[in-house]
């Protein structure tokens, strides 16, 4: 799976999607049109990192870690991709300037935030099913509708 991930071509369609859709800079205040002339320069070396285990992520502006592991490791086998997934939820968050550890909690504006969030919100999805409520949702935006305070 990590291999799949690694590819240049995912990693370029990665780059693009965050140029389209305006992401915002990170911790390091490098705005995304940047990103095109960082992967030209250190593509390889990323990649080389994240195969070895070395990859450290930068710290991140900042649900149970637990129960979203739970939810990754019946679906995910790959070691080393799952490794990657841990090393970004234990990231530091950046708080007021200084770095600080986290142990709990979603990354915010890291580049696996999407996906972590739809995985625990597909979760969020079959218990208002469960529940007969109605709702709507958009990636990690959603709406739920009740007819009483109780039943929401």
């Amino acid at each position: 799976m990590i291999e799949q991930i690694l590819t240049g071509g995912n990693l370029l369609q990665a780059m693009h999607q965050v140029q389209k859709n305006h992401g915002s800079a990170g911790v390091d205040r490098m705005p995304v049109t940047k990103l095109s002339e960082l992967m030209a320069i250190d593509r390889e070396a990323l990649v080389e990192s994240i195969r070895s285990g070395k990859y450290l992520p930068q710290p991140i502006l900042g649900v149970d870690h637990c129960l979203l592991l739970e939810l990754l490791y019946r679906r995910i086998k790959c070691r080393e991709t799952m490794r990657l997934i841990r090393k970004w939820l234990r990231a530091p968050m950046c708080i007021n300037g200084k770095l600080c550890k986290r142990r709990k909690g979603m990354p915010q504006g890291s580049p696996i935030s999407p996906l972590l969030s739809n995985i625990l919100l597909n979760e969020l999805d079959r218990e208002l099913e469960r529940h007969e409520l109605r709702f709507v949702r958009y990636a990690d935006d959603f709406s739920i509708y009740a007819k009483t305070e109780a039943e929401a």
